[in-house]
C-alpha cells in the first residue's frame, strides 16, 4: 500500500506533511495452551549486557482488552510508554488502568499499524493525557478510527515520528529499537506492523503488532528476546519456525480474546511455542499481565482482578467510530466484509456501514482485517 494511494485520503497529506515530524536522534552507537504453573522467575542467560541496569524497574502491563491489543511499559528511568491502544471505544478503560498505576503522562506512545483492534482507543488516549512523542509506520487507512487518531495527534500539537528499521528511541540505561517494518509499502496492512525491543540490562522485550511471517523474514536485527509478545494474538501467519528459533523467548505473551472469531491462538502457534519452551501467558485466561525486570531476572505475574481493564462503551471521541458508522467494503455475492477496498481478494466493491455486514453474518476478510 503506496502511501497516499487512498482516494478518500484528498485532504489529508497536506495534513501528515505538517505532522510528521523529523527523525528522532540516533544515539551513538512448561507451555501449554494456557500458563499453567509458569516459573516464578527466569534469568536472562547467553546474552552479552547491551546496557546497564540503572538500579530501577522496567514494568510491561500486557493489557487484558479482549481481542485487541495493548500494552503499558513503565521504563526504568520512570519515563513510560503506550504500545497500541485496544479496540474501538476501549480508550477510556485504559486510561482508568494508566491512572490506577499513577501515570499522569505517556513519554512515548507507539501505534504499531492502523487496524482499529490496535488504534481503537488511540484517539480517547492521545486527548486524555499528556503525551511526549508519537511513533507509527507511515502507512494511512480510510477508517474514521484512523482519522480520529491523526485528528487528536494534530490536536495535541504531536509530530508524528516515523517507526521503521533501525530507528532508535533515545534511552540512557537501557535501550528501545525498532525491528520492522523494513521495506516502505506491504500489500497486507499487518506487515507494516512497528517491532520494538526493548533491551534493560540481561534482559530483553520483542513487542510484534500483528507482523506476519514475511515481515519476521525480513528483519535482520538481533531479535533473540526473553519475552515475546506473539504476533497478531496468536495467528498461524506469525511466529513463523525461523522467527521464534531467533527470538527463542523464555515467555510468551498473547493477547487475545476468550472465544474470539477467529480462531486465535492457532494450535499450530501454541504448539511451536511449547516445543520452543516458552512459558505461556494469555490474556483471555490469566487477565493482565505484569512482566517485572531488574535488568538481570524477570519475575512474572498478574494484575489484581480491580486492576484489569474492562470493557466500556464507546466515549463521545469515539462515537464516530463505531460499528454503525464504520465502514467497510462488500461483493454483491462474497461471504467476507473487508478494510481496504483495494483489496486483492475483492472487484468492484460497495461501501456498506460495518453493522450492516454483521447483521448480514459476514465475516471478515483474513488479507486486510487483523
Amino acid at each position: 500500500m503506496n502511501w497516499f494511494r487512498k482516494s478518500g485520503w484528498l485532504a489529508l497529506p497536506v495534513a501528515f506533511f505538517l505532522l510528521f515530524g523529523c527523525a528522532a536522534p540516533t544515539p551513538a552507537a512448561s507451555a501449554s495452551s494456557g500458563s499453567q504453573n509458569p516459573p516464578d522467575s527466569v534469568a536472562a542467560q547467553g546474552k552479552d549486557v547491551q546496557t546497564q541496569p540503572s538500579g530501577g524497574m522496567l514494568r510491561v502491563h500486557y493489557l487484558d482488552v479482549g481481542q485487541a491489543d495493548c500494552t503499558y511499559l513503565e521504563l526504568p528511568d520512570g519515563k513510560t510508554m503506550l504500545i497500541d491502544a485496544g479496540d474501538l471505544g476501549g480508550g477510556p478503560a485504559i486510561l482508568d488502568y494508566l491512572a490506577q498505576q499513577n501515570c499522569e503522562k505517556l513519554d512515548y506512545v507507539i501505534a504499531t499499524h492502523p487496524h482499529s483492534d490496535h488504534i481503537g482507543g488511540m484517539a480517547d488516549i492521545i486527548s486524555g493525557i499528556e503525551v511526549g512523542a508519537f511513533y507509527m509506520p507511515k502507512v494511512t487507512h480510510t477508517s474514521k478510527t484512523f482519522e480520529a487518531m491523526v485528528g487528536a495527534v494534530a490536536a495535541k500539537g504531536l509530530k508524528i515520528n516515523v517507526a521503521k528499521a533501525g530507528k532508535m528511541i533515545p534511552a540512557e540505561g537501557y535501550t528501545l529499537e525498532f525491528a520492522a517494518p523494513v521495506q516502505e509499502s506491504y500489500d497486507n496492512l499487518n506487515n507494516y506492523s512497528a517491532v520494538l525491543k526493548v533491551t534493560y540490562g540481561d534482559t530483553s522485550f520483542l513487542f510484534t503488532g500483528d507482523a506476519e511471517t514475511l515481515s519476521e523474514e525480513q528483519i535482520t536485527t538481533d531479535v533473540k528476546s526473553d519475552v515475546l509478545k506473539v504476533g497478531h494474538h496468536g495467528s498461524d501467519t506469525s511466529t513463523s519456525a525461523g522467527f521464534l528459533k531467533r527470538v527463542s523467548p523464555k515467555y510468551a505473551v498473547i493477547s487475545v480474546g476468550e472465544g474470539n472469531s477467529y480462531g486465535h491462538p492457532a494450535g499450530s502457534t501454541l504448539r511451536a511455542l511449547s516445543e520452543a519452551g516458552a512459558a505461556v501467558y494469555r490474556t483471555d485466561r490469566d487477565g493482565t499481565v505484569v512482566l517485572s525486570s531488574d535488568g538481570k531476572t524477570i519475575v512474572p505475574g498478574t494484575a489484581p482482578v480491580s486492576e484489569s481493564v474492562p470493557s466500556t462503551e464507546a466515549s463521545p471521541a469515539q462515537a464516530a467510530a463505531d460499528p454503525a458508522s464504520e465502514t467497510v467494503w462488500i461483493t454483491a455475492s462474497g461471504r467476507k466484509y473487508h478494510a481496504d477496498p483495494g483489496c486483492s481478494n475483492i472487484k468492484n466493491a460497495s461501501e456498506i456501514p460495518l453493522s450492516q455486514a454483521l447483521e448480514r453474518g459476514l465475516a471478515p476478510c483474513k488479507k486486510c482485517f487483523p
